[in-house]
């Protein structure tokens, strides 16, 4: 008998690193919410914590 491993697809981001050209990789929570809240990013992820600003 055969059995199939189950497949699961599951889309995810991951970047260590602003987009921002002027910003250093970032070591921790506290400073990539801080490059957030300077930038325009619209979505910060970070493990199980979203924040994401209101957008009109």
């Amino acid at each position: 008998m055969i059995i199939a491993p189950r497949l699961s697809i599951v889309a995810f981001l991951v970047s260590k690193s602003s987009f921002n050209e002027n910003e250093p990789i970032m070591n921790s929570p506290q400073e990539a919410y801080a490059c957030y809240a300077r930038t325009a990013m619209d979505i910060l992820v970070m493990e199980n914590c979203l924040v994401k600003r209101d957008l009109p």
